[in-house]
């Protein structure tokens, strides 16, 4: 676990900002993954305000991961700073 909000309101926020903290350049394509249509709409929107491009492509999360995540789930796709 990197991170706890409360409320629904506070996880793409937190998403878009553990996402940009995380990433190797903020200028990289990156990809939403969704399982609930209209909370997707809210974190594409913030993505592009933060990282100043849309996604390279949004796609809905399939049975064997949504099984496990809830219908909830939501996603930021990307390409990290390097590990030691």
């Amino acid at each position: 676990v990197c991170a706890k909000v409360r409320g629904d309101a506070q996880t793409a926020p937190a998403l878009v900002k553990l996402a940009k903290e995380r990433m190797d350049d903020e200028n990289m394509e990156y990809m939403l993954a969704y399982t609930d249509t209209e909370r997707i709409k809210e974190l594409e929107k913030l993505c592009r305000k933060e990282f100043g491009h849309g996604p390279g492509c949004i796609f809905k999360l399939g049975a064997a991961v949504s099984s496990n995540t809830g219908p909830d789930a939501m996603a930021i796709v990307y390409r990290g700073k390097a590990r030691r």
